[in-house]
């Protein structure tokens, strides 16, 4: 009985803080996410404690906080973890000392989003439209430096393909 008023409760609680989120601006929810991060910041070298999703599976790690990137994630130890991305994404994070540092109330259980879609929808939850739109900006930048990549090194393959085949017919051409 306590499960079911339990889970009931926590939709109505998440329910509550998405429309409270919505009130604020994306301006306003930066803000309150940096001041997280300033947060983590100052115990940047101490043990802390995360818990999150890593692929549907409940992670709960202790660790030296290492560093911390706006926006990204953290390094607790030696794991890298998104505070929302694909797959994985963190709920909280506290100090040795029990303080949270930083906490996510929208990430729902069993967290495994891997469509850049529905990853982005996560990410303007917590942190809003305008950081979405850097992270898509960023994202297409790599999928041109990809693509460009990948034609270039099909061109060489096409170069070294025509070599060989030259290659094969001079050795012909001198065996008979």
């Amino acid at each position: 009985m306590s499960d079911l008023y339990d889970s009931r409760r926590k939709k109505i609680d998440i329910a509550f803080l998405k429309f409270t989120r919505s009130l604020l601006s994306s301006e306003g929810q930066e803000k309150i996410a940096k001041d997280m991060f300033k947060k983590l910041k100052k115990h940047i070298g101490e043990e802390v404690k995360y818990i999150g999703w890593w692929y549907g599976c409940l992670e709960e790690e202790k660790g030296e906080l290492k560093e911390v990137n706006d926006f990204d994630g953290v390094v607790v130890g030696n794991i890298r973890m998104p505070f929302v991305g694909c797959g994985a994404a963190i709920t909280s994070i506290t100090s040795k000392d029990n303080e949270t540092l930083y906490f996510n109330p929208f990430v729902e259980d069993n967290y495994d989003r891997r469509d850049d879609v529905e990853v982005d929808a996560a990410i303007r939850t917590i942190f809003g439209d305008r950081i979405v739109q850097k992270k898509q900006a960023i994202r297409k930048k790599h999928e041109k430096k990809r693509a460009a990549l990948l034609k270039k090194q099909g061109e060489m393959k096409t170069m070294m393909d025509e070599k060989n085949t030259t290659n094969s017919v001079d050795v012909d051409i001198k065996n008979k």
